[in-house]
């Protein structure tokens, strides 16, 4: 088990979105999608990524836990045609991929980009997270 975390913010709009991804719809979409932006990683595999010049930065991340989790990779996409680029979090993702996980979490700064991750890479049957819907949900269970 990892911890992973994401800082969320009250504010009037659902600006921020948590959408969970099936990590085999990821890279078949990543694969065909990451043509210029680091296409070793996008069409690599375990050895590939391990291999990654930061993969033991992620390694470290994970190792402290609950104590420090690590932030959600943060995606955007075009809606299209099935593409996923990276704002942030490539290393974390290939990291969560070499260790098998098989769905995991992602951040997204706009609605329409949440509903398009969603579409191409969401968990069936899964639905998107919008931040205020979050906060509400903790406050009510008193956090």
């Amino acid at each position: 088990m990892v911890y992973m975390k994401q800082q969320l913010f009250c504010s009037e709009e659902d600006l921020y979105f948590i959408i969970w991804v099936d990590r085999f719809r990821f890279e078949s979409v990543w694969f065909k999608s990451s043509s210029t932006y680091a296409p070793e990683l996008a069409r690599g595999n375990e050895k590939a990524w391990r291999n990654d010049y930061k993969f033991h930065h992620a390694e470290h991340g994970f190792e402290v836990g609950i104590d420090n989790p690590v932030p959600l990779a943060i995606l955007s996409a075009d809606k299209y045609f099935p593409n996923i680029s990276f704002i942030d979090g490539i290393t974390r993702t290939i990291w969560l991929m070499a260790n098998r996980a098989q769905y995991f979490p992602v951040f997204a700064y706009n609605k329409e980009s949440a509903e398009n991750i969603y579409n191409y890479i969401g968990i069936k049957g899964s639905r998107i997270f919008s931040n205020n819907e979050l906060v509400n949900y903790l406050k009510n269970k008193g956090f």
